[in-house]
């Protein structure tokens, strides 16, 4: 009777830390581009800051490329946060994204400049 106790609380243990592990590495994250102006409207020079946050609850995100074809950083940023490699730049210098944390950096431009991911990976506890 006691080693059909130990097994099925054993069984049930295991059970418990698959759950959780499934959970945490399956977790849908989202990453969060938000974009807003930093002038008045119709100014001749404009700026806009950007925050890029991960929205996932456990997990970090790294090694994050975005597409910047055309982009151009003519306003000094921290090379650190967003730095132009060709048609690409390296967010936060490849390093994770704390969830739900965010970096931030300001552009000048007339309009928006529409950032698209091109790679990033998840790193879960």
């Amino acid at each position: 009777m006691a080693t059909m106790v130990k097994l099925i609380s054993l069984l049930l243990f295991i059970s418990m830390m698959r759950k959780d592990a499934y959970c945490e590495v399956n977790e849908v994250c989202q990453l969060i581009i938000l974009q807003q102006p930093n002038h008045p409207i119709g100014s001749p020079r404009g700026s806009w800051n950007v925050w890029i946050t991960n929205g996932c609850y456990k997990c970090s995100i790294g090694q994050l490329k975005l597409s910047c074809k055309g982009f151009n950083l003519s306003k000094k940023v921290d090379p650190r946060i967003i730095s132009k490699h060709g048609d690409f730049c390296i967010v936060n210098n490849y390093e994770p994204i704390a969830p739900q944390k965010s970096v931030q950096f300001t552009y000048a431009a007339q309009i928006d400049y529409p950032f698209e991911v091109v790679h990033q990976s998840q790193i879960c506890p």
